[in-house]
């Protein structure tokens, strides 16, 4: 299953929803961005260094929809749901940059 949403314009065939924003349904889009591999998940944890290298990877295509501004991949059709498991982990704490943001947040928090 495409991560487009068909559902927001059941009338468009299957080419034309794989072209069409999935915020709008727009047909129009420019492209921002195009990569031909990329890592399928940024934040997969692999048990072993083969598994990693046998990760699967995508093409990018990032694109923007002139007319509602949404900007997203156009090339990817992956399931989210086999990208995004038990074995996904994405945290900006493990680094000093992260943990330095988040202290920032925290001592400027309002009082309440």
């Amino acid at each position: 299953m495409s991560s487009l949403n068909p559902g927001l314009n059941p009338g468009l065939d299957p080419i034309e929803i794989a072209s069409a924003c999935p915020a709008c349904s727009g047909a129009q889009r420019e492209p921002i961005l195009s990569v031909d591999r990329v890592p399928a998940s940024c934040a997969q944890l692999f048990a072993t260094r083969e598994q990693a290298v046998q990760a699967p990877d995508c093409r990018l295509e990032i694109v923007f929809c002139p007319g509602c501004g949404h900007v997203w991949n156009a090339s990817h059709s992956e399931d989210p749901g086999s990208l995004y498991n038990d074995d996904y982990y994405s945290s900006v704490t493990a680094t000093p940059q992260g943990r330095g943001y988040q202290d920032d947040l925290a001592g400027n928090w309002p009082d309440c």
